[in-house]
C-alpha cells in the first residue's frame, strides 16, 4: 500500500511539474506602457484581455495616469523600458534622437491614415509610432448661455473677435471663457495671431509679436477677468467651470467630450480655434504606439500594436468621444459623432514640430508662463531672453 501511495504521489508530482513547465513556455510576456483616463482604461482593458485570450502572448498593462514621461525616462535609464509605449509627437523626438524607438514605417499602410497624422509622428520621413489619434485645440461653447446672451460665434472668426465675444459674455456670466495655463493651451493664442511656438525646432516665444500675444492673454485673465486666474483654477479646473455654466466658452480638445457629455445639463457645440487677423495657424499634435528598439520581443510587440490600431479597436475609442481618429475609416464612420469641426481642423492645421530637447525647454517655459499668466511677471520679463 505504501509503495502504491508513493508511486501515486510520484505521478502527481511529475504531472504538476510538467504543467508548470507548460505554463511557463506557453506564452511570451510583453509590457505595454500608457497613460489614459478612466474612460480610456474602461475600453483598453477588455481589448487587452481579449488579445491575451486569443494569442500566445500575455500583454501586461502598465498604466501611468500622472507624471507619465518622468516615469518613462526612468524606465529607459534603468534599462527597463516597456516593449510598447504610448507616446505623442512632443516627446517622441527625445527618444528618437537617442535611438530608442523602432522605425514603424514598414508596418503602416499610409493610405489608411490622415497624412498629417503620419507627418506629426515622423522624423526624416520615418514614422516612429503607429498613429492612434490627432488633437488640436477647439472652443467648446454653451449654446444655452449664448442664446440667452444673444451672441453667436461667426463661422470664420479671428482672435480679436474671440476676445470681443468673451467681453460680451462676461457681462451676464462669471467669465467669458476659460483656458488652462499649460503651454499646450496658451500657445494657440500666440500662434493664431503670430506664428508657431517652434519653427524648424527654433523657439519663437522671445519675438516681440509672440510676447505681445502672451501679454494680451495675461491681461485678459488678470486685468479684465475674462478667464479664471491661477488661484481660481487651482480650486476648479476649466472643464468643471464650463460644466457648471460659469464659463460660456472653454478651450480644450476632443478628450473633454466624454466628461462634458456625461455631466453637462445644457446644449453645447464646438467651434474651431479662432484664426489670426490675416492667417490661420493651429498646431496639430498626434499620439500613437511605439515599440522600444531594445525590446526582446519586437515581433510580438509589433503584432500587438497592429491589433490595437485595427479598425475595430479604433472605432471603440472613437465611439467613446475620446479621440479624433488618425485612421480615415474610423474618422468618417458612424462611430465618430459630431466630429465635423475636429476633422475640418485637421485640414487647416500644421504638424507641431518640436526639438529633441523639447522636454527640457518646455519645463522652463511652463515655469515662466505660470508667472506671466499668474500676473507676477510681464511677458517680456519672462521670455525676452529665451
Amino acid at each position: 500500500m505504501k509503495k502504491y501511495l508513493l508511486g501515486l504521489w510520484f505521478v502527481v508530482l511529475v504531472f504538476m511539474l510538467s504543467g508548470c513547465t507548460q505554463r511557463q513556455t506557453l506564452y511570451t510576456e510583453i509590457q505595454f506602457l500608457t497613460w489614459g483616463s478612466s474612460t480610456e482604461m474602461a475600453i483598453m482593458k477588455p481589448v487587452i484581455e481579449a488579445y491575451n485570450k486569443t494569442h500566445d502572448v500575455k500583454v501586461n498593462l502598465m498604466h501611468v495616469p500622472q507624471n507619465y514621461f518622468q516615469k518613462l525616462h526612468l524606465l529607459f535609464a534603468s534599462n527597463l523600458a516597456p516593449d510598447i509605449i504610448f507616446i505623442n509627437n512632443l516627446y517622441l523626438p527625445v527618444y528618437q534622437k537617442a535611438d530608442l524607438l523602432e522605425d514603424m514605417t514598414p508596418f503602416i499602410n499610409k493610405e489608411e491614415y490622415f497624412e498629417k497624422a503620419l507627418d506629426t509622428l515622423s522624423i526624416d520621413n520615418k514614422c516612429y509610432a503607429i498613429p492612434r489619434d490627432v488633437s488640436s485645440m477647439v472652443v467648446f461653447y454653451n449654446k444655452d448661455l449664448m442664446k440667452k446672451s444673444g451672441i453667436s460665434i461667426p463661422k470664420d472668426w479671428d482672435i480679436n473677435e474671440f476676445y470681443k465675444i468673451s467681453e460680451q459674455l462676461k457681462t451676464n456670466n462669471k467669465y467669458g471663457f476659460c483656458t488652462e495655463f499649460d503651454p499646450g493651451y496658451w500657445e494657440n493664442f500666440v500662434s493664431a495671431e503670430n506664428k508657431p511656438l517652434f519653427i524648424k525646432e527654433k523657439l519663437t516665444i522671445s519675438e516681440n509679436a509672440s510676447l505681445n500675444e502672451v501679454q494680451k492673454l495675461a491681461d485678459a485673465i488678470n486685468k479684465k477677468g475674462l478667464s479664471p486666474n491661477k488661484e481660481q483654477l487651482s480650486i476648479t479646473p476649466c472643464a468643471q467651470l464650463f460644466i457648471q455654466g460659469e464659463a460660456p466658452m472653454f478651450i480644450s480638445g476632443r478628450w473633454s467630450v466624454p466628461k462634458i457629455n456625461k455631466q453637462a445639463d445644457f446644449k453645447y457645440d464646438v467651434a474651431p480655434f479662432p484664426k489670426g487677423s490675416s492667417k490661420y495657424y493651429i498646431p496639430l499634435n498626434a499620439s500613437g504606439w511605439a515599440v522600444s528598439k531594445n525590446s526582446k520581443h519586437k515581433k510580438e510587440a509589433v503584432d500587438f500594436v497592429k491589433y490595437l490600431s485595427s479598425d475595430e479597436n479604433i472605432k471603440k475609442l472613437a465611439d467613446s468621444g475620446l479621440i479624433t481618429p488618425a485612421k480615415k475609416d474610423a474618422a468618417y464612420s458612424k462611430y465618430f459623432k459630431n466630429g465635423d469641426v475636429f476633422l475640418d481642423v485637421i485640414e487647416k492645421s500644421t504638424p507641431n514640430a518640436v526639438p529633441p530637447d523639447y522636454n527640457i525647454i518646455i519645463d522652463k517655459i511652463k515655469v515662466e508662463s505660470k508667472s506671466v499668466l499668474g500676473g507676477y511677471k510681464t511677458a517680456k520679463q519672462a521670455f525676452k531672453n529665451f
